[in-house]
């Protein structure tokens, strides 16, 4: 049988028997609507799915608890009042309960008494109410800006042991909140997020897809410069393709305020774009235009937008401080060659990189100017060398800092050929050189995710773990949703508190990035480290096979592993896996 570890929502509709048998028809109405406009899209947000729907009750399945409360706060939120019906018929009101445990899958449905004490949960909380296990809470590693009131051990039906449970809500009517920053201050003075979804591509031409997302790419980098607001990274919102969600739901998932979303329809050399900003929280639309151009003006088209949203959002900006860098070219054909290159790189595969590569050296041959496609034609010697995809580590090290060094004559103001140089730097033993210029990076541009994180990775390998940690949360909230390097973030903070002796801490990162890319088995090989130190050998072994069941070799080729300046750190991290006699047997395992 299949298990997995996942978290449990259970949700029933209060007093649903009794509002049927008044109006069965309108009662049956109110509910279709509540879970088509709030329910299921706030559940999809968050990162889950909806197992089954069971006439007034409903199951959900989260990758996190973090997602599951997120989730669960956004749906409670959202519920119409009744002061919002069309009439005077009585609100739908949920109660929730939420758990964590190993469940049983089949096919789409699943089992287990995790699933049922998520349901005895929610009979315990107030309409509108939501009842955690403690169990799950535990689970939680960052504020989530919520109030919790500790309901103690509790016998539940059925159930063998008692479970102890906590009722949780909003703090002072707050919106949940994932980050650690300045997001806590009041409405009126705390710096509002941005996400930027992908355009949608109006012109009947699938294979335009990649001008479209390079349109919605370039305004992210564009509205990154103004520093009065913050805009969620791409990886994040653009996660979010294609699906046709409440703006109230979206903005909880990605905590941002604002949402810009549009389209693009290109025909010949016009092109026709229509932009939309929203006020996710309020779900009021506060600015939209539209945009006719000749292709040779679109770069004149970001401009406009940006400036227009940063005229809206952040009045007591003046223009000159936006970064015009890229903006300032004109070369079309050298844009076009780029943003299929970035697509190409996104992919994250051998055969990717050398795909992207190729399109950045076109970039480069049509504009030399273009700072940023020498720092990404830079960056694929280095992501191919460090994916395995060339064995000659020294020559790609090499040939990525020649250029990144030329890009850096060209524009010594580009973020990306800072960041990349700095990459280059670490893979070198350079760990204070890298560090630099990571957080010359973030200093050019203070929205740029990927910079944070890395301040804060290079912060830990050069022993300032506590000030690594709070910029790596930092990069968590600028990218809360990215599919694809999301997990990396969690690995690196794993580590970060590892090294300083926060064994649990550290464990739960790890998980949650288990959870995430179970296929990877760098994140296998990580939580087995941590259920070591915490001397759970059987589950750290088990761990160690699935490392070598996702890749065979992988742990022979970490046996060298050490991250860190001080030979000290390095050792701790083996300590535990060398006092269980796992290090020595890795390559036994099968």
């Amino acid at each position: 049988m299949d298990r997995r570890l996942s978290a449990i929502m259970f949700a029933d509709v209060v007093g649903f028997s009794r509002m049927m048998s008044s109006d069965e028809a309108g009662t049956l109405a109110r509910l279709k609507r509540f879970r088509r406009e709030t329910f299921e899209p706030a559940v999809v947000a968050g990162g889950g799915r909806i197992v089954k729907l069971m006439g007034d009750g409903a199951l959900a399945e989260f990758r996190s608890i973090t997602e599951a409360l997120l989730a669960a706060t956004a749906i409670q939120e959202g519920t119409p009042q009744a002061a919002d019906q069309p009439d005077a018929s009585e609100p739908i009101q949920l109660r929730i309960g939420i758990h964590v445990g190993d469940v049983i899958v089949d096919g789409r449905d699943i089992y287990g008494d995790g699933v049922n004490v998520a349901a005895r949960l929610e009979g315990l909380a107030p309409p509108g109410g939501i009842v955690v296990s403690a169990t799950a809470l535990e689970h939680v590693t960052t504020r989530l800006g919520l109030e919790v009131e500790d309901l103690g051990p509790q016998e539940l039906k059925n159930i063998r042991r008692p479970i102890r449970a906590c009722r949780v809500s909003l703090a002072s009517g707050k919106p949940a909140d994932t980050g650690t920053l300045d997001r806590d201050a009041p409405r009126s003075t705390r710096r509002p997020f941005i996400a930027v979804l992908p355009f949608a591509n109006l012109s009947g031409d699938a294979s335009q897809n990649y001008f479209v997302d390079g349109l919605s790419e370039d305004l992210i980098d564009a509205l990154s410069c103004w520093r009065s607001f913050a805009v969620i990274a791409r990886n994040s919102s653009f996660a979010f393709r294609g699906r046709d969600l409440d703006m109230r739901a979206l903005g909880a998932a990605l905590q941002a305020r604002y949402v810009l979303a549009g389209s693009l329809r290109r025909s010949g050399d016009r092109i026709r774009v229509a932009a939309r900003l929203t006020d996710a929280e309020e779900n009021r639309q506060v600015w939209s235009g539209q945009f006719d151009r000749d292709l040779d003006d679109l770069f004149a088209i970001q401009d406009d937008i940006s400036r227009r949203i940063a005229a809206t959002v952040a009045p007591e900006l003046e223009h000159a401080e936006n970064l015009k860098s890229r903006r300032e070219r004109r070369d079309l054909t050298a844009w076009d060659c780029y943003v299929r290159g970035l697509h190409a790189f996104n992919l994250e595969t051998c055969e990717g990189y050398a795909d992207a590569r190729g399109e950045f050296e076109k970039a480069v041959e049509r504009d030399p100017e273009f700072v940023d496609a020498w720092a990404r034609l830079a960056w694929t010697h280095l992501r191919a060398m460090s994916e395995g995809c060339t064995d000659d580590r020294e020559a790609a090290i090499e040939k990525s800092l020649h250029l990144v060094r030329h890009a850096l004559e060209i524009d010594d103001a580009s973020a990306v050929a800072h960041l990349c140089l700095g990459t280059a730097y670490v893979w070198s033993g350079m760990l204070e050189e890298g560090l630099a210029e990571a957080e010359r990076a973030l200093e050019l541009n203070p929205n740029y995710a990927h910079a944070a994180m890395a301040v804060g990775n290079r912060m830990d390998l050069v022993g300032r773990s506590l000030e690594g940690i709070e910029h790596m949360q930092m990069g968590l909230q600028l990218n809360p949703r990215d599919p694809q390097h999301r997990w990396t973030y969690m690995i690196y903070l794993s580590r970060a508190h590892l090294s300083i002796g926060r064994l649990e801490a550290a464990l739960d990162w790890v998980r949650e990035a288990v959870a995430l890319r179970p296929d990877h088995p760098d994140v296998h090989f990580r939580h087995a480290i941590c259920l070591a130190h915490l001397d759970r050998a059987d589950e750290a072994r088990e761990a160690l096979r699935k490392c070598e069941a996702c890749r065979s070799g992988f742990l022979r080729t970490r046996r060298d592993w050490r991250p860190y300046r001080d030979e000290g750190r390095n050792n701790q991290i083996f300590l535990g896996l060398r006092t269980h006699g796992l290090l020595a047997a890795a390559d036994r395992i099968d």
